[in-house]
């Protein structure tokens, strides 16, 4: 009884962060201000709330695939400035122009205090 006790204190001592879902979709016009929110991704992990292995740091994978797109061509060999992202809640920030237009799929991960991490795919649509 004893063991089973421990290896359950053990799991939840060292759980792995999850994104609340394996896809996120979400779309932006190219009317939208700078620093509009294009998706607000979520993850949660088990681990106690004030431990160091609870804090979550977000980040994008890369590279940042484009298709259909239009407009980009200075930006395509730095990917890094299509999206701001924010270590703390990966929000993803984007700042369309008005001869832009595309469909992106970017694969993000979130790591705990442990190094444990997990992965997810966000697909973004610009819009004119």
């Amino acid at each position: 009884m004893n063991e089973q006790l421990l290896d359950n204190c053990l799991l939840f001592a060292f759980s792995s962060p999850k994104f609340s879902k394996r896809v996120f979709s979400g779309g932006i016009s190219t009317s939208s201000p700078f620093g509009s929110v294009v998706l607000d991704l979520s993850a949660s992990d088990l681990d106690a709330t004030n431990s160091p292995n609870s804090e979550l740091t977000y980040f994008l994978i890369p590279p940042i695939r484009m298709s259909l797109t239009e407009g980009l061509g200075h930006l395509s060999a730095n990917q890094s400035e299509l999206f701001l992202v924010d270590a703390k809640s990966l929000l993803l920030n984007f700042d369309p122009q008005p001869d832009m237009k595309g469909f992106f799929s970017i694969e993000v991960g979130v790591r705990d205090g442990d190094g444990l991490s997990d992965k997810a795919v966000a697909l973004i649509y610009l819009l004119r």
